[in-house]
């Protein structure tokens, strides 16, 4: 119990049982649990037992995206959120629309998915929504925690479970209650960095081509997300020509569709185009070279660029050898 002015608090109703009658909207959770009373040779005030993630809850987090990944594959909720690309709530590998609706809540839910050993309130807001007065940020990211709660609870049908837990001032998804698309990305490309051979390397650089359906969209208004953006680009780039080089000799046509994966990711880069030429001249198909060069002229054309003179010299090079032969 407080005594005196406190602008931020809950306000609760509570019978003579200690029974919670009444919660704010952001906090309906509540409503129903009771007060669990410390003796009073302790202390008289109470602490309310509804609250799992401070009292008496474990503040271990997971250390890694890699390790909430883990832990994610043994949820038996079979929730999922894919932030790469278009956002979206899968339970049982089904897309859920509609259910959360409020760009503030998957800037929140793309945001711890970036942390997953979880951020303050505060630095949230500070990340999220940088121009925003305070108390306006404040009330934004409690009702889009509520929001977010409220949706992964419909797309489980478990009102009960909290999914963003909040353990040492700290707020953070539950890995043990939803999986995301972002944590098996980054936990296979480490995963293929790490192959004791290339057999393993390839079938975890394929199963990170797999995860990566694009960049994150809801990021909200501040910088943040450009270090993170960079980092998974910069990931799914080395997993796409990661696997183009492994499957080069055995596989030439697969390795190509990487490299135009990898293109994808950095449109201005002219090496997946070079790679791409290289292996049709092995195959000995230098219309397909022309074509790869005429594509990658006109993809620079609509940024304003040319081909650089690296790429036709190669091309010029690989037309002259041709002629030789």
């Amino acid at each position: 119990m407080l005594l005196g002015y406190w602008p931020y608090g809950l306000s609760l109703t509570v019978d003579d049982d200690g029974r919670i009658l009444s919660a704010p909207p952001n906090a309906e959770e509540l409503t129903g649990s009771y007060l669990a009373t410390v003796p009073p040779v302790a202390t008289d005030v109470s602490f309310p037992r509804a609250l799992p993630e401070t009292v008496g809850a474990s503040t271990d987090v997971p250390s890694s995206g890699a390790e909430a990944s883990r832990a994610a594959m043994e949820a038996t909720t079979g929730l999922r959120l894919l932030i790469l690309g278009p956002e979206a709530i899968q339970a049982g590998g089904d897309e859920l629309p509609g259910l959360m609706e409020r760009r503030f809540s998957w800037e929140v839910a793309t945001y711890l998915a970036c942390h997953p050993d979880g951020a303050t309130a505060d630095a949230i807001i500070e990340d999220l929504w940088p121009s925003e007065p305070l108390m306006s940020a404040r009330k934004r990211f409690t009702d889009a925690v509520y929001h977010l709660r409220r949706a992964l609870r419909a797309a489980s049908d478990n009102p009960q479970e909290k999914f963003v837990l909040l353990r040492m001032n700290r707020y953070r998804l539950d890995e043990n209650m939803l999986s995301v698309d972002l944590w098996d990305f980054n936990a296979a490309v480490i995963a293929g960095r790490s192959a004791s051979d290339n057999a393993e390397r390839l079938a975890h650089y394929r199963r990170a081509v797999e995860f990566y359906r694009g960049e994150f969209v809801h990021v909200g208004d501040g910088l943040w997300a450009e270090t993170f953006r960079y980092d998974v680009r910069r990931k799914a780039l080395a997993a796409f020509e990661g696997a183009a080089s492994l499957l080069e000799q055995q596989n030439p046509a697969m390795a190509i569709t990487m490299l135009e994966g990898a293109r994808e990711i950095m449109p201005w880069s002219e090496e997946a185009d070079r790679r791409i030429m290289q292996i049709y001249q092995r195959l000995h198909r230098m219309d397909d070279v022309r074509i790869a060069y005429e594509a990658l002229t006109e993809r620079l054309a609509r940024l304003g660029e040319k081909p650089s003179a690296e790429t036709s010299e190669l091309l010029r090079a690989m037309a002259a050898g041709d002629s030789m032969n």
